[in-house]
Order: structure tokens, then sequence, then C-alpha cells
């Protein structure tokens, strides 16, 4: 987890490690496993995030004329944030078209900082994140490495300018689609408040938002354990239960608030009374959704 996201602290690898668990026993945790069993994979892929202007909405533009001698010429600004299940990511790669009259006479670099005391300028105190050479095209800073949470944490895309650089030279800088925002490892942005600036789109935008749904368990038929996946759309209030062909409840799987995203639990028969073989069905309740399927149990 560490070697994609190094700004982890204790807490945030309990949160997720936890929260990204398969549920197991009774809803919750309990004593005898816990918050559930460890999912590598979810506990190390990135929620969806949301991307906002650093002046709000889709309006991200600092400037987008240079200065000479500037080490840092802020151009645009991005804040980033997740209230999807766990709420921590990682930043992987941000690729932003670009069109510009400028040339590496005029521009040494483009680098990506954190504002780390939100002031909205690169200052003091402020990390640089990744630099790249000038070069005609999109300008790509990959291989990053940078923490996202709950609360909103605003990135900067600045030039650093040479001697030649004037305010003749302008850079529009453009972030059309979700594909050129990456986190680990393949997680795309909600298309909210797409598209930032001007320039042309490099790919096809075909991230959707959640949808509440329920999948089909896995293994089915089963004995004695069954995998059963389901989604939530925003937080709130999710049941999972199990019920005979006569309607009497079996077992009550999930019972509590649940963040926006993608879950797992797992219906094992040591967890329950002695139960029979058979058909039995299973439904979910979240807000004004309620589904439910079948599954049979083979002894």
């Amino acid at each position: 987890m560490l070697s994609i996201n190094p700004e982890l602290l204790p807490r945030d690898i309990s949160k997720i490690l936890e929260l990204t668990a398969v549920e197991k026993g009774a809803p919750g945790k309990d004593p005898r496993y816990g918050a559930g069993r460890i999912d590598v994979f979810a506990a190390t892929s990135s929620p969806k995030f949301t991307l906002t202007g650093i002046n709000g909405g889709s309006n991200w533009l600092i400037s987008n004329t240079l200065a000479p001698s500037d080490t840092a010429k802020e151009l645009v600004g991005l804040k980033i944030s997740t209230t999807v299940n766990p709420q921590v990511g990682s930043l992987k790669m941000l690729k932003l078209g670009m069109t510009t009259n400028a040339t590496s006479t005029h521009i040494n670099s483009f680098d990506l900082y954190w504002d780390k005391n939100k002031d909205n300028i690169v200052s003091t105190g402020d990390i640089k994140l990744r630099s790249v050479p000038f070069a005609p095209g999109p300008v790509t800073f990959d291989s990053l490495k940078f923490k996202f949470l709950d609360s909103a944490r605003t990135l900067i895309v600045v030039a650093r300018t040479t001697s030649s650089a004037s305010g003749s030279q302008s850079v529009n800088l453009g972030l059309t689609d979700t594909n050129q925002v990456v986190a680990y490892y393949t997680t795309k942005p909600f298309n909210t408040n797409f598209p930032f600036g001007s320039v042309s789109s490099v790919g096809n935008n075909t991230e959707t938002p959640y949808e509440y749904s329920l999948s089909q368990n896995y293994p089915n038929p089963f004995n004695p354990v069954t995998l059963i996946k389901y989604s939530v759309a925003k937080a709130g209030l999710v049941t999972l239960k199990v019920y005979d062909i006569m309607g009497r409840e079996v077992a009550t799987l999930v019972n509590g608030n649940k963040l926006a995203g993608n879950y797992q639990v797992e219906f094992d028969l040591k967890d329950t009374k002695n139960i029979a073989s058979g058909v039995y069905y299973y439904k979910i309740t979240a807000g004004e959704f309620s589904d439910v399927k079948k599954m049979i149990l083979v002894k």
C-alpha cells in the first residue's frame, strides 16, 4: 500500500483495510472476524474521485500568459477529493492537452505542485510533485503517488520560464476527458465538471457515476460459502438479508451505514443455524433501492 501511496498514515491504512474488507459473520465488526477478510486488490485500488477547478466548477484557469524568469508561473489549478469508500486514494497520472506559441526558448519545464498551504499560489512550503521538460503536445505528469481524501487537496500546474519569455506567449491547457486522469491502478474520475479548458480531447469519456446494484452470488449453487457483491450510489443505511422460500429470515449479512462504492459480503453456513439444502433469496435495501436474487444451497 505504501509503495503506491507513501503519504498513508497508520490511521489511513487501518481505515482502508477495514472499509474494503469482505464482510463476514454478524453485520459490522464482530468478535470472531473483526471487520472481515482483507481484500488486497480492493485495499490497493483507489476509489472514484471528483475534480474541481481551483476557482470552482470547471474554472481552473489562473493565467495563460507568461512572464520572464519566473520559477513558478501559475497556469491552472485543480482540487481533488473523494466521497467514495474508503475515502482514500492515490493519483497516478495527469495528462493535459496543450496549445501554445511558446517554445523551449521561453519555457524550461512544466511543474506540478501540491498547494499544501491552500493559498492558491505556489509559495514556501508547497511541494513539487513532478517536473517535465518543455515539449510540444500534451503535458504528462506520470508515476505520481499523491494521496487524496474526502477533504479537497489542491494541485497547481506552473511553467518555469526563461528570460526570453514575455506576455506575448500564451499557454492554454485542457483537461476535457476522464481518461486524462488516472488513480491507482486504473480508476478514472467522475465526469463532473469536465471539460476543464478548451484544448481538444485525447480520448473518450466513458466514466459513469455509481449506481445501486446487487450481483448474483458466486459460486451458485454453493456449499458452504458464497460471495455477494453490491454497489451503493450514495451514503446511507444498507441492509442485506437472506430468506428461505417461505419468506422467513435466515440471516442478516449487512445492516449499517455505507459510503458510496462497491462492497462484498460472504454468506457462510458456519455463521448461521443449521439450514437445509434448497432455494434461498437475498434482498438488499438501500434508500429507495431494493433488489432480490435467488441462490441455491447444495449440501
